[in-house]
């Protein structure tokens, strides 16, 4: 029963590394600035192969332990083993039924949906709110901040929107003093300090400020983690300090002049974008097809382009076919959302984020929908990940003696 067990152990123990792995290699970046061909996929750095991992299974199962004191019988043994084994095999069942799904798509491209969103409403923040402080009738009051948006590129405004309510039904509540400043890290003195004092402005039952990053010096002068602080307070008892951060970038990082061009490549839609490169550094791209109208979403793009040279050159983006086919929407397409950001190298810590305006519109070719396949993803590593599972099943199935 001990070596059974030990057996089981570690066939379990096996799984779950290749669950990480095979998570792993399904989302690691491209080491070109471009879609990786078979042959350059076939030789990446490859974990264990199917046949060490399946040997070093058979070897682990035929190990024995000491096991001082513990006496089953049998009857009781057997039993044990079968229903530990029929664990087992369930549980890498469910495990390649899970990687198929996983791996349905390509890491670089997949449908878009609520588990993407992230990637289409990029620009999205989340309100900060809080009870602070209690009015004369002694009813909750809180105050909630929010911003248009997560990231300013050079020359444009943020705005921020705080309300003051009573926390029972909503109704508007006005504090003794409302003041806003934009804060940065400073590494020099590893603390916060006060960029520049923002201003209010009433409208209504809400206080607006704006922001235009690029033109306050400290965040002008190197990349900053920034923060936009608003405070309120009520009589000499109660204050509160409401924070969010944004970005921003002082001068361009990455630049997309416009679609150079669009084509169908091995069943899926490639797009080759005009751009010009500041920093030599990984360069995140990412982006989502759209209806012509730019309505409903399609499918998104997440993938790193590598560049080897500054200046004006092309670079191609490529939306997997299997997405645009199961949408069941022709072209033209029109891309939206086309944002990412770069990794410069030297002494700049932080991203350089950038983004592509949604106007005047990136618009493809028309497209029937046969033109794209409806076959899932496939290369070496995902048919060999599949391989090394079913040997694994195999080595569990009743039928087989160990």
């Amino acid at each position: 029963m001990i070596r059974t067990n030990f057996k089981v152990s570690c066939t379990l123990v096996l799984l779950a590394c290749m669950g990480v792995w095979a998570f792993i290699v399904a989302h690691e970046e491209p080491h070109e600035g471009r879609l990786p061909s078979s042959s350059e996929t076939a030789d990446r750095p490859q974990q264990k192969s199917k046949r060490e991992l399946v040997s070093r299974l058979r070897a682990m199962s035929t190990q024995s332990i000491s096991a001082p004191d513990i006496r089953d019988s049998s009857e009781e043994s057997a039993s044990s083993d079968a229903v530990s084994r029929k664990r087992a095999l369930e549980r890498a069942k469910k495990t390649l039924a899970l990687y198929k799904e996983t791996t349905t798509y390509p890491y670089w491209s997949r449908r878009a949906d609520g588990s993407t969103m992230h990637l289409i409403d990029w620009q999205k923040t989340y309100p900060v709110g809080q009870v602070w402080a209690a009015d004369a009738e002694r009813r909750e009051i809180r105050a909630d901040l929010t911003m248009d948006r997560l990231f300013a590129s050079p020359g444009e405004t943020l705005t921020a929107i705080l309300t003051v309510t009573r926390a029972d039904d909503g109704s508007p509540f006005i504090p003794d003093e409302v003041t806003a400043r934009v804060e940065y890290f400073n590494p020099e003195f590893e603390e916060w300090s006060k960029a520049k004092d923002v201003e209010w402005t009433r409208q209504g039952d809400q206080w607006r400020a704006e922001i235009q990053p690029s033109s306050i010096a400290p965040l002008t002068a190197a990349q900053r983690d920034v923060n936009f602080v608003a405070s309120v307070r009520r009589g000499e008892a109660f204050s509160k300090e409401l924070r969010m951060p944004f970005r921003y970038v002082a001068a361009p990082s990455f630049v997309v002049h416009g679609l150079a061009g669009d084509r169908v490549v091995d069943g899926s839609l490639e797009l080759t974008l005009d751009v010009e490169v500041i920093h030599i550094g990984p360069t995140l791209i990412q982006a989502g097809l759209f209806d012509e109208r730019g309505e409903t979403p399609i499918a998104v793009y997440d993938d790193y382009f590598r560049p080897t040279q500054r200046g004006r050159q092309q670079v191609a983006i490529r939306f997997f076919g299997r997405a645009i086919r199961e949408r069941g929407i022709a072209g033209p397409y029109r891309v939206r959302a086309l944002h990412g950001h770069v990794r410069p190298p030297g002494d700049v810590p932080l991203e350089l984020f950038y983004s592509v305006p949604d106007e005047p519109p990136l618009v493809t070719d028309e497209y029937p929908l046969t033109a794209f396949s409806s076959e899932e993803w496939n290369s070496p590593e995902r048919s060999a990940k599949i391989a090394l599972y079913e040997d694994v099943i195999r080595e569990l199935e009743p039928s087989q003696k160990h």
